[in-house]
């Protein structure tokens, strides 16, 4: 089965410990797979495993920069861990390239904008 039909399924999983297994998966078939890397980050840092999410996340957006998936999942990780600046760059760049809404509302980018903006001042 292809990595992106697996993250996909995965995606759906409301089992975190699932998604990781099947992240792992396709990692282990496909070491730099860019979404399976992302959403395992974004899947660690919320899990409390912020540093290891956040390691994960910056090598997904090392592959591919604009990868939007990536900049707001790092955003929030970023924002839950105390990184404002570094969310609010990463939110920044997220709405600069155009986002469709679905990704946005899917992980309340609006929310997360008035959250940055009420911490910045």
């Amino acid at each position: 089965v292809p990595g992106d039909v697996l993250v996909g399924a995965a995606t759906q999983m409301s089992d975190p410990v699932h998604r990781l297994m099947t992240f792992d998966i396709v990692l282990a078939a496909e070491p730099d797979h860019l979404a399976a890397t992302s959403y395992k980050g974004y899947d660690l840092a919320f899990a409390g495993l912020t540093g290891e999410g956040l390691e994960l996340l910056d090598r997904a957006l090392a592959f591919e920069p604009t990868f939007l998936d990536g900049l707001i999942q790092r955003a929030n990780a970023r924002f839950f861990s105390g990184d404002v600046q570094g969310a609010d760059s990463d939110l920044t760049r997220f709405e600069e390239l155009g986002a469709p809404a679905d990704l946005a509302s899917a992980y309340n980018a609006a929310g997360l904008r008035q959250q940055l903006d009420d911490a910045l001042g």
